[in-house]
C-alpha cells in the first residue's frame, strides 16, 4: 500500500497556485476580447444609425427633387394674369398658395379631405393659409396627367391634362395647367420632450382638377376625393441650419435665374416668381445612438425646375396659322 500512494503522488497535476495563475490569465484574454467586442458593436451601431440616416435624407432629397423638377412653377401657377406690352396675356404667378385668382382654392374652397393640420399638439399644427415661399415652406405644383388605366391604347395617355376655361371660382380665363400642389412643412418635432429643438419635415398634397374619361364623363381618371390631403412626416431630427434672425432652420432657398452673382435667396416676391427656376435644400439631421452621444450629419443639394411654366410663357396662343417657306 506504501508503495501504491508513493506511485499515486508521483503522478503529473496540477496545484492550488498553477489553477488561480490560469484562471487569472483566461480572465485577463476575456476582458479584453469582451471589450474588443462591445467597441465592435458600438462602430456597428454608429456605421448602422449614419447609413440609415443617409438613406432617410436621401429619399427625401429624391422626393423632393422630382416634385421640383416636374413642376410648372414655385408657388402659386395660378397667380394674376397680366397684360403684356403686346396685347398678350401672360400668368404672373404668386409666391404663396392659395393665390386669390387660384380657381380652384382662390374663393376659400377647402380640399375634400379638409387642409392639413395635426390634431396634438397645437404648437406643432400647420399654419393655416395661404403658404408663402420660405426657409421653411416649399410648395411644387406638379402636372396631372392623362392616364387611362382600362385603355393603354388611349391616345391621351401621358399628356398633360387642362383645366378648361371659365371653370372654378373665380373662373379660368383661358384653359391653364391642372396640377397637383405638393407642399413641404418644416414644423417642430411634437415630442419636444425626447426631441427638444428638433424639426421635422412634413408633405401634403393637395389635389387638382377632376379628369374624366374621354366619352365617359362619369367616369373620373382623377378623383381629388381620393388624394389624402393630412400631413406625411418624411423626415425627422432637423436641427439646422438655423437661420439666426427666425431660430427656425433654414431648409429651403431659391435660385434667381437672372441674379449673376447665383446667391440662395431666403424668400420670393410675388413680382420675380417666374425668375425662380431653382431650389437649394439644406439638412442637418441628428444621428441618435443610445451607445454614444449623438452626432450631426448635413446634406446639401440644388434642384432645377425643367419647364418653368411662368418663364416660358410669352402670352396667349396665337389664333394666326404661320405660313412656312418651302426649304431651299
Amino acid at each position: 500500500m506504501d508503495r501504491a500512494r508513493q506511485e499515486q503522488r508521483s503522478q503529473a497535476g496540477s496545484s492550488l497556485i498553477e489553477m488561480l495563475i490560469s484562471t487569472m490569465i483566461m480572465s485577463l484574454v476575456s476582458s479584453a476580447l469582451l471589450g474588443l467586442l462591445m467597441l465592435n458593436d458600438r462602430a456597428a451601431a454608429r456605421v448602422s444609425d449614419k447609413t440609415d440616416c443617409i438613406n432617410n435624407a436621401r429619399t427625401v432629397i429624391e422626393r423632393v427633387g422630382r416634385d421640383v423638377r416636374m413642376a410648372r412653377s414655385l408657388g402659386d401657377v395660378y397667380g394674376g394674369d397680366l397684360i403684356t406690352g403686346g396685347g398678350g396675356m401672360r400668368t404672373q404667378g404668386s409666391n404663396t398658395f392659395p393665390s386669390a385668382t387660384d380657381p380652384l382654392y382662390g374663393a376659400s374652397q377647402a380640399p375634400p379631405q379638409g387642409w392639413p393640420s395635426q390634431s396634438s399638439p397645437a404648437s406643432t399644427m400647420w399654419p393655416s393659409p395661404p403658404w408663402t415661399l420660405t426657409n421653411t415652406c416649399l410648395v411644387a405644383q406638379v402636372p396631372i396627367f392623362y392616364a387611362n388605366p382600362t385603355n393603354s391604347m388611349d391616345p391621351s395617355n401621358g399628356w398633360p391634362t387642362m383645366i378648361p376655361q371659365g371653370a372654378g371660382n373665380p373662373p379660368t380665363v383661358c384653359p391653364q395647367d391642372n396640377v397637383e400642389t405638393h407642399v413641404y412643412m418644416v414644423v417642430a418635432d411634437p415630442d419636444q420632450v425626447n426631441h427638444s429643438g428638433e424639426y421635422q419635415l412634413e408633405m401634403a398634397a393637395l389635389p387638382g382638377y377632376p379628369v374624366q374619361e374621354a366619352g365617359a364623363p362619369q367616369n373620373l381618371l382623377y378623383n381629388p376625393a381620393n388624394v389624402i390631403t393630412q400631413p406625411r412626416v418624411l423626415l425627422k431630427g432637423i436641427v439646422g441650419p438655423i437661420d439666426t434672425s427666425s431660430g427656425l432652420p433654414k431648409v429651403f432657398q431659391y435660385l434667381n435665374k437672372i441674379d449673376g452673382t447665383g446667391t440662395p435667396q431666403d424668400s420670393v416676391s410675388s413680382a420675380t416668381v417666374p425668375n425662380f427656376t431653382g431650389v437649394v435644400m439644406n439638412y442637418e439631421i441628428k444621428v441618435q445612438n443610445q451607445m454614444q452621444a449623438p452626432q450631426v450629419m448635413a446634406f446639401k443639394t440644388e434642384v432645377f425646375l425643367r419647364n418653368n411654366a411662368l418663364a416660358t410663357t410669352t402670352g396667349q396662343p396665337s389664333t394666326v396659322t404661320p405660313t412656312l417657306s418651302p426649304t431651299p
